[in-house]
């Protein structure tokens, strides 16, 4: 069994409030961001749909069987989580207009349909809105709730990936592990065979987080650092710490760091000799990358998350969030600071069943 990261909380460890979060889907909302609208004209019918209670796979296996066209002929922005009420684009060949009055799914509605030139490809999305309903919280909590979303706001969100995107019992990272080490040879299919790669990516970058906060270099510019221009922009190198500390603190830029792969743009000085002392800790060489490379060519991810409309209101006795996240985020994060726990959500299977992933993510 692989050793996870034990992921620190930004807030204070001594404040969390009680509460559950799923206890039916409807209070767990999501709704996509998109990169861009459809242009109106083009091969590829867009659609914008709800559903309640199906995972991102099991909708495009559907579609897949029901309308008679592979499977990757669908596409999606962003997989989105299985127990809860979700909106997002899907997009179909031009052929499938005529049959899609013959799709039946339980759950499924389409609530507006257009064109596009392009297929919608994965991380085609800014992100997500999510209204998330916490049930079984006591309302005289408010001001530590109060309290917990202010240190949030203040020292933004660790940009973490949450335990849904391992799998059931951590099959999916486990068979990614076992890929990248040689212990196997193949996965069943190819969508597999991503999902699990890109697990070992979450799980080193989650060990980075980790031995960054351990080290109190969460929020220290180091020599070498990559960093970027937040929330969008080029990266560089950091050159002069001291002065990218001050824009670091004035929220104009941010940390970027590693999805290790063969293409990652690299740190340098203090900064990339932490990055490679964490691989040969957790026994990964940079060369078991290479026969993935299509896959692991890597990137730079932000290290953190500011929420600038986080926001809370109680209904009918349930707290209620309301957040903003770039894609790739997890809300389990967020929620994870305020009921500190890990344990939030139902175990996603991998090997089987397809499902969660994360609430925004498959963006790398």
């Amino acid at each position: 069994m692989l050793q996870h990261a034990q992921l620190p909380y930004l807030t204070n460890p001594t404040l969390k409030v009680a509460g559950i979060i799923k206890s039916i889907p409807e209070h767990f909302h999501v709704e996509e961001i998109p990169a861009y609208v459809p242009s109106g004209s083009g091969e590829h019918l867009y659609l914008w749909i709800e559903k309640t209670d199906i995972s991102t796979d099991y909708l495009v296996r559907q579609l897949s069987y029901q309308l008679h066209i592979p499977r990757e002929a669908v596409g999606y922005a962003g997989m989105k989580d299985r127990r809860a009420v979700t909106r997002q684009w899907i997009s179909l060949p031009r052929q499938c207009e005529a049959k899609l009055d013959q799709f039946q799914l339980p759950g499924f509605t389409i609530l507006e349909t257009n064109w596009h030139q392009n297929k919608l490809k994965t991380g085609h999305l800014e992100g997500n809105r999510f209204r998330i309903t916490i049930s079984e919280c006591d309302p005289t909590q408010d001001s530590v709730v109060a309290q917990l979303l202010n240190q949030i706001r203040q020292s933004g969100m660790l940009n973490a990936y949450g335990d849904q995107r391992f799998g059931l019992e951590d099959e999916t990272l486990q068979l990614g592990h076992d890929l990248l080490t040689g212990k196997v040879r193949r996965a069943r299919t190819p969508f597999l065979k991503k999902l699990s790669l890109s697990a070992v990516q979450s799980w080193l970058f989650n060990h980075y987080l980790t031995r960054r906060h351990s080290r109190g270099e969460l929020f220290t510019v180091l020599p070498g650092d990559v960093m970027g221009k937040w929330p969008h922009g080029g990266i560089f190198v950091s050159e002069d710490p001291a002065v990218e500390q001050q824009r670091f603190e004035a929220r104009e830029i941010m940390f970027r760091g590693p999805i290790y792969g063969t293409k990652m743009f690299p740190a340098k000085n203090v900064a990339l000799m932490r990055e490679l002392e964490l691989l040969d800790q957790l026994g990964i060489a940079t060369a078991q990358f290479v026969p993935f490379e299509k896959i692991m060519q890597g990137t730079r991810r932000p290290n953190l998350v500011y929420l600038n409309d986080l926001r809370h209101e109680w209904v009918d006795g349930l707290l209620v969030l309301d957040f903003s996240l770039p894609s790739g985020s997890y809300a389990t994060i967020l929620l994870r600071e305020l009921l500190k726990t890990d344990q939030l959500t139902e175990p996603t299977p991998a090997i089987g069943e397809v499902g969660e992933v994360a609430a925004s993510e498959n963006d790398q």
